[in-house]
């Protein structure tokens, strides 16, 4: 699968502005407004330490990419291409750029820990809200 990497800006091309835009709407949608809201995602997205990769059908944004400190924020795939390993693909791909130096952690609902255990992150602890689960991994 081939994705395209946007590094933040506070303009981009209109290409890269199409899927800016894409991201904005389906994160947004999947997330909602508290972890996904449009101003906040723009006013990420606009940052030059961060990273959005985007395909047809997956999305994900990488905060502080390549650097100490970052953090897997927000990662998608359409509902339709699910359990096909578009997932775990997107997440090798963002580990083999990434984490060279570096620990990755994210922060996820507890369903979804063993995904990225499969793929080298441990669990921290339990976040106070809901049941979030905060990771980090595989650049340790």
């Amino acid at each position: 699968m081939t994705y395209t990497t946007i590094r933040g800006a506070e303009k981009h091309s209109a290409e890269h502005q199409q899927h800016v835009d894409r991201a904005v709407d389906v994160l947004g949608k999947e997330f909602g407004e508290k972890y996904a809201g449009e101003v906040q995602l723009r006013w990420l997205l606009a940052h030059p330490r961060h990273v959005l990769l985007v395909s047809d059908n997956a999305v994900a944004l990488v905060l502080a990419a390549g650097r100490e400190g970052q953090k897997l924020y927000l990662m998608w795939v359409e509902e339709k291409a699910r359990g096909q390993g578009i997932g775990s693909a997107l997440l090798k791909q963002i580990i083999a750029a990434y984490t060279t130096d570096h620990v990755m952690a994210l922060d996820c609902p507890a369903a979804q820990g063993n995904f990225y255990k499969r793929h080298g992150f441990h669990r921290t602890n339990i976040a106070r809200e809901g049941d979030c689960v905060h990771m980090a991994g595989p650049g340790e």
